[in-house]
């Protein structure tokens, strides 16, 4: 899984973003085989912030399901 906070432009492996500022994020998360499942969150305290979860949905591709 590689996961993006700016619209699918640059995605990295983790799904930690760190020292974010408050904001509207449209996140996209992509699987190896390329298929993706998105969704806005807003950001309103830049205190700090750990997200497990930020939405929890079944996404069918290829197949398979996986929770996002």
């Amino acid at each position: 899984m590689s996961y993006s906070i700016d619209n699918g432009l640059t995605f990295q492996s983790s799904s930690t973003f760190t020292n974010l500022p408050g904001a509207i994020y449209h996140i996209v998360v992509k699987d190896i085989n390329g298929c993706t499942a998105t969704v806005d969150r807003t950001l309103t305290s830049p205190l700090a912030l750990v997200a497990a979860y930020l939405y929890r949905t079944n996404v069918s591709c290829f197949g398979g399901l996986t929770d996002l």
